[in-house]
């Protein structure tokens, strides 16, 4: 079962924290859906022919974004996902970091 999207907040940027502060997209994905123990089926889920998680990952990394814990992606940003410097904080401030 996919979970909810507030979830997944948190651990994107715990990923994020332990790559060093930036990762592309594809390469958060699998890791992220293996945490949450997500199966093939729940992998294979779509919305408008687009991966039902890929889009909700999207969508926690775009609330964090306007936290202010990611950089938009712009510039230098583009592509790949930046922990801002106070993402990193709240990174570190996370009970699952490390």
């Amino acid at each position: 079962m996919l979970p909810k999207r507030k979830a997944i907040r948190q651990p994107l940027l715990g990923m994020l924290a332990d790559r060093g502060g930036s990762a592309r997209p594809k390469d958060l994905y699998g890791p992220l859906a293996e945490q949450f123990r997500l199966t093939a089926a729940d992998l294979a889920e779509t919305c408008g022919g687009d991966s039902k998680w890929q889009a909700m990952v999207r969508e926690a990394r775009d609330h964090l974004v306007l936290q202010g814990l990611i950089h938009p992606a712009k510039g230098e940003h583009r592509g790949v996902w930046t922990l801002t410097a106070s993402g990193r904080r709240a990174a570190q401030d996370s009970p699952s970091a490390g």
